[in-house]
Formats: C-alpha cells, structure tokens, sequence
C-alpha cells in the first residue's frame, strides 16, 4: 500500500518535472497555434504571453493549476480505482471541528516552530551552506492583484488539496497499519512536498498532528481549517506586513505574535489531548477487520518498509532538485 502511494506521487513529481522541461517546446507550439488560429503574428503573440508569464500572479496561477494536473487529479482517480475509496470516504466532512480551533494552532505552530529553529541551530553547525542554501527564496514585491492570487492558492486552495492527499487519501488508507505508521508517514511525505530543511521540518510536525486532529474528530474539516489559518497568518506575516511597516516595527509584531500564541497554547492542550469528540460511526469502517488482516499479511513482508524508504528518498530528492533548480 505505502508503496503503491509513493510511486504514485513519484510519478505525479516526474510528470509535474517534465512539464517543466518541455515547456519551451510546448511554448512554441502554443505560439504557432494561436498564431494560426487567430490570424496574428508570432512575434505579437510571443510578446503577449511574456507580457503576462513576467507576472508573479501569473506564477502563482500556473502553481495551481500544475497542483491540481499533476498531483490533485491523478490522486483521486488513484483513491477511487486502485485504493477503492471515494471522495466522500476520504474528504470526511461530517462531524464536529475542534472549538475552539485557534488554541490548537497555537500549539501546533509553537510546536512547528520549535522544530523548525532546532534543525536550523543544528544545521547551522553540521552544513550550514545546505541549510541555507535549500532555504533561500527570490520573489520581488507583489502587486495588489498578485497578492489576491497569492492568497487565493495558499490560503485556500492549498490546503484543500494537501489535506485531501496526505491525510484524507494518505493517513486514511495506511491507518490499517496502525495509527504511529500511518501518521509519521504521511508527515514525512507531506514534508517531502515543501523546500528548505527548517520548512520541511515545521510541515512534518503540523503533518503529525493534522492526521492526529483527524484521528481524534474522525472528520477532516479541522485539520483543513488550521492548515488554512497556518497558510494565512503566514502569508500576513512574511507578505502583507513588510509592505506597510518597517523592520522596527515588524520585530515588535513578531514579539507580540510570539506572546499572544504562548497563551492560547494552554487551553489548546486540553483541546487537543483530553477533550473527547464523538466520531461519526461510519469513520471506522475504513479501518475494518478485513483492511487489519490486510495489513498484517503486507507487514510480514520484510522489503515492504525497505522498498518505500527508498521511494521517499527518491521522491525527497526530487524536491530537492526542485530546490536547485529553482522550479
């Protein structure tokens, strides 16, 4: 099963790679087509569509359109037809969120950041040109329209697509091999999708304790919610804030953000770990009797963890080529 997953988004990574490829070639014949079609000259179509690929929104638009081709779409085929699970059994929606969810964020995102600065400190000390060298990002102030574009992809429809894979299709099939495995994973998949150690390191553990939110309402809608809140507050932080104040100003923000997420921390560990919350009965039939005889059959195979180790690797080196690459 993990197998089959990984190389299943190995494939979705190669084939998103290799759109970056042959893209020059795919450019010009879209070229040649519209020049045809529309009775215009080439250099006039090709000055139109640099005109609009010089834009960040249009980066940022092509992002998502490549997320839901190359990776959202291939997914659901593959959890409808070969794990035989349908959208509403992996997108559960039915049940009660966690109230109130803003203490449970964080938690998580102390949590995250506390992982994320311990791999930079360690980092900085063992190799400290790749640790910063897999974090540098290159983006030029943002216009208006880019940041609404901006928002749209990372605040919303990110995290819709990321929790459908890694927790709904991900998690909810491997939680037959119980809830550890299925968990650590999932999170470490998830990190793989994301540039930069310390980054990697901050989604592992939000990844972690997304599909533990799951694991405990039996629904995902809380898991999405915080992961766009996340996304959000990210984004007005690193994006919005630095357009209207300076850096003086910034550090005292940051200050207080860190403040005001220490204190509602503490309520957001009863929230987490000792509130019940009533799962919907029919959750648990993902995980039936037939499903754990499965899984003990797939344990008892000694290459199974071996051979998706491998494909993790595979599949982080790929991100990691992405970094370099600058794609």
């Amino acid at each position: 099963m993990l197998n089959a997953i990984c190389v299943m988004l190995l494939l979705c990574r190669c084939a998103s790679l290799a759109v970056y490829y042959f893209e020059p070639y795919t450019e010009a014949a879209f070229i040649k087509a519209v020049s045809f079609i529309f009775g215009r000259s080439a250099n006039s179509v090709i000055a139109a569509v640099f005109n609009v690929k010089d834009t960040q929104m249009w980066l940022y638009f092509e992002d998502m359109l490549h997320r839901f081709i190359f990776i959202f779409l291939p997914m659901l085929f593959f959890s409808k037809f070969y794990l035989k699970r349908n959208f509403e059994e992996t997108f559960v929606v039915e049940g009660k969120m966690i109230h109130p969810s803003i203490t449970v964020y964080a938690l998580l995102t102390l949590a995250a950041y506390t992982m994320a600065n311990a791999v930079l400190v360690v980092g900085s000390f063992l190799a400290p040109e790749a640790i910063f060298a897999a974090g540098e990002v290159y983006e030029s102030a943002m216009s208006g329209y880019d940041m609404v574009v901006y928002f749209v992809s990372a605040c919303v429809f990110v995290p819709f697509i990321e929790e459908y894979i890694y927790r709904g299709v991900i998690f909810g099939s491997l939680r037959k091999f119980g809830f550890a495995f299925a968990a650590l994973a999932s999170a470490l998949i998830f990190s793989f999708s994301h540039t930069g150690f310390p980054t990697m390191a901050y989604a592992f553990v939000n990844g972690f304790f997304y599909a533990f939110i799951f694991e405990r309402t039996g629904n995902i809608k809380t898991a999405v919610f915080l992961h766009a809140l996340n996304n959000t507050v990210n984004f007005v932080i690193d994006d919005v804030l630095p357009a209207f104040f300076g850096d003086g100003t910034l550090n005292v923000i940051y200050n207080a953000e860190l403040v005001v997420l220490m204190v509602l921390a503490l309520p957001g560990i009863y929230f987490l770990f000792f509130k019940k919350y009533k799962k919907k009965e029919q959750t648990d039939e993902v995980f039936s009797e037939q499903g754990e005889e499965i899984a003990e059959k797939k344990v008892k195979n000694a290459g199974v963890l071996e051979l998706a180790a491998f494909f993790m690797v595979v599949y982080a080196a790929l991100g990691i080529a992405r970094t370099v690459m600058g794609i």
